[in-house]
């Protein structure tokens, strides 16, 4: 015979199983939609530090830097937005503010670089969205 507190202590463990698991599905599904897109995404915090990158991303921060050996570096035209970003939250801090700039990494490339604050409901920290657009230009010579 199982007494009323046994019932409910498994109850409740197979419940937080059960939400574990959906918890682990849920990210690994998060994971596999940033993983999808065209664009680059990077999640900053807004101390410089990288929490994640997608490999679309990594490939454009590549191209920003081919000299770099390091890893997890922040291409500086990608900070300098997020710099602003922060600072404008600063003299702004009651608005919704998105920033962008389009660089040139060749004659015919061109990246858009997108950021804005991104909120977690889950976290108190402040996270950075970045996406990265690359744009082919198309020859003028045809």
């Amino acid at each position: 015979m199982h007494n009323t507190f046994e019932l409910i202590s498994n109850f409740t463990s197979t419940k937080r199983k059960k939400l574990k698991k959906q918890s682990v599905s849920q990210l690994h599904l998060l994971q596999a939609v940033i993983e999808s897109f065209v664009d680059g995404i990077l999640i900053l915090t807004d101390k410089q530090e990288l929490l994640h990158v997608n490999q679309c991303a990594t490939r454009i921060c590549e191209q920003l830097m081919p000299n770099s050996v390091a890893r997890n570096v922040i291409p500086n035209e990608i900070w300098h937005i997020c710099q602003c970003l922060i600072n404008s939250r600063e003299v702004f801090p009651e608005e919704k503010i998105s920033l962008e700039l389009e660089i040139e990494t060749r004659k015919t490339v061109k990246i858009l670089i997108r950021a804005r604050w991104l909120q977690l409901s889950a976290s108190d920290g402040s996270f950075i969205l970045v996406t990265l657009e690359k744009r082919e230009l198309m020859s003028s010579n045809v």
